[in-house]
């Protein structure tokens, strides 16, 4: 039997009151196709009665929200966030909490917002337990929630098929978590101990116990929410988590503009998100690299230097002591190289500066009389050199030597002495 328009809008307005599920004129089919056990149930002969059916009986609202909801999942399921769990969010978690709690083992709480049938919150628990074999070393606390009571009830059950434990579960860690029950798998005891389930509708208030977390996964869900839903969604995670912790959404979801609370992070090929108010707390503890600005260097006062007077000597009065003038340093003279005229050919050239002049040689004939002229006061400097050469020799000799010299009067006082 068809759906009709308006049993469409009915039906997509109710459940968008009861899930949050937003259901547009486009999904007739997924209504069809998803009620059809319901009608039978109910044998109802019209999606209008079986509607007036599921108002009266409360049981039978959640079946309806089973048969809605989506619960296509899978282990390890796009495996970006379970790299960042393994390489970036766990670790860091570790380094934080244990400096804010240096004995004891660490605590490590994970809410799955949508765990569906489970495959999600047993991903989480292998990788916990591949990371940190030492479990007595952490305490390891994860909860799943999920609106459908019958995903619920699988997930804490734990048992899955083949095809449901094939789908991106390797053989080896399926070997290693799961026991074999007939055709089924069901998850050992040690990996079901980390887990507990709730059902919970994220439309409704939270539990005023619920929290805080250090990681919460939301993923998948929000994308059937609308906007409002959505900021009211989110907005309530960011008052569960726990300073430091991490949220994680899905691959095609962006929380720009919806979850204000949040900034994102990347690393590798993964983003994830955390509060603002822990980056801004880190931005004011990191040591800042940049030079402190000068205004906000403070130069000491240079101390003034006072003048110490004589007692015997009068103090100047005040506004009377004389000033050293200041020395003004003249500016540099600009040394303006001269320039040729700027014509159209190009830009202006520098003039060099003037040569010195080098004199002219002197003519051949008055080049000669100076010659000539020289050679004449050479050789009469030479024979007046030469006659008082002369002049000198005769006087010392004996017979020029003048009656007056040394040596006539040496001769006299010979002379007397022999006639005594």
């Amino acid at each position: 039997m068809p759906i009709s328009p308006e049993e469409i809008t009915r039906f997509s307005k109710y459940v968008l009151d009861i899930s949050g599920i937003y259901l547009d004129r486009s999904k007739g089919y997924l209504l069809e196709t998803r009620l059809k056990g319901l009608m039978d149930e109910c044998r109802a002969s019209s999606y209008g009665m079986l509607l007036n059916q599921i108002k009266a009986d409360k049981k039978l609202e959640k079946k309806l929200i089973d048969a809605i909801s989506t619960n296509e999942t899978f282990f390890f399921r796009d495996t970006v966030p379970f790299d960042l769990l393994r390489n970036k969010i766990i670790p860091d978690l570790i380094d934080l909490r244990r400096k804010q709690r240096p004995s004891g083992p660490v605590p490590i709480k994970i809410w799955s917002a949508a765990c569906s049938t489970g495959q999600e919150i047993y991903s989480i628990a292998i990788t916990l337990l591949e990371m940190l074999p030492g479990r007595g070393n952490y305490e390891i606390s994860i909860l799943g929630t999920d609106i459908s009571s019958k995903a619920v009830a699988q997930a804490s059950y734990g048992q899955y098929n083949r095809f449901e434990v094939e789908r991106g579960l390797p053989p080896d860690t399926r070997a290693k978590y799961f026991n074999q029950s007939g055709a089924s798998w069901r998850i050992r005891d040690e990996v079901r101990s980390l887990a507990k389930f709730e059902t919970m509708n994220l439309l409704r208030p939270l539990p005023s116990a619920i929290g805080p977390f250090d990681i919460v996964f939301c993923r998948n869900v929000a994308i059937y929410f609308q906007s409002h839903d959505k900021i009211n969604l989110f907005k309530k995670i960011a008052r569960v988590i726990a300073p430091g912790g991490s949220l994680l959404i899905g691959g095609s979801e962006n929380l720009s503009g919806i979850a204000l609370d949040f900034v994102s992070q990347q690393y590798l090929r993964g983003i994830y998100y955390t509060l603002k108010s822990d980056a801004e707390t880190k931005k004011q503890d990191a040591p800042s690299d940049k030079p402190p600005r000068a205004k906000d260097l403070k130069t000491p006062a240079r101390p003034r230097r006072k003048t110490v007077y004589d007692g015997k000597r009068p103090r100047p009065a005040a506004g009377t002591e004389k000033k050293r003038p200041e020395k003004k340093t003249p500016p540099p003279k600009d040394v303006e190289t001269p320039v040729k005229n700027q014509t159209d050919d190009g830009p202006p050239t520098p003039i060099a500066p003037p040569r010195e002049k080098i004199p002219e040689p002197l003519p051949s004939s008055l080049a000669g009389q100076l010659n000539k002229a020289g050679d004449r006061q050479k050789t009469s400097l030479l024979t007046s050199i030469q006659s008082r050469k002369e002049q000198g020799a005769a006087l010392l000799s004996e017979k020029g030597k003048p009656s007056g010299s040394k040596g006539s009067l040496l001769d006299k006082i010979s002379h007397r002495k022999k006639k005594r």
